[in-house]
């Protein structure tokens, strides 16, 4: 977990840091294991991945598919399911195709609309 390279390599507070997230939720104290966790959680929910990613991705699928590479394809599209699983085929305001949920909401990667 640790490595003297890290970016906080050899700072004063990183004992006391690492040793409360060992202890964590058991310890003494637990208020900067605690807020971490909250915090990758908050970043975890609230990620929206940048529409750039999700196009390029697509187009590597259909690449994939174009080639008969389907094994591949087959384990993309388990590591990064389809943009549009759920929702609907189209934007109503630009007609992309390329719809993610987010949540209960889907949200256009081509003009960053957002319904639901």
């Amino acid at each position: 977990m640790y490595h003297q390279r890290s970016f906080c390599g050899g700072q004063p507070w990183l004992a006391e840091y690492l040793h409360e997230f060992a202890t964590f939720p058991k310890g003494k104290f637990d208020d900067q294991a605690d807020s971490t966790s909250q915090a990758l959680d908050w970043v975890k929910e609230k990620y929206v991945e940048p529409g750039i990613f999700v196009y390029y991705r697509e187009e590597h699928k259909k690449l994939l598919r174009q080639q008969g590479r389907f094994d591949e394809l087959r384990k993309l599209e388990e590591r990064y399911p389809s943009a549009t699983p759920m929702g609907p085929a189209k934007c109503a305001k630009c007609g992309g195709t390329l719809i993610a949920k987010i949540g209960p909401q889907s949200r256009c990667q081509q003009c960053g609309s957002q319904w639901g």
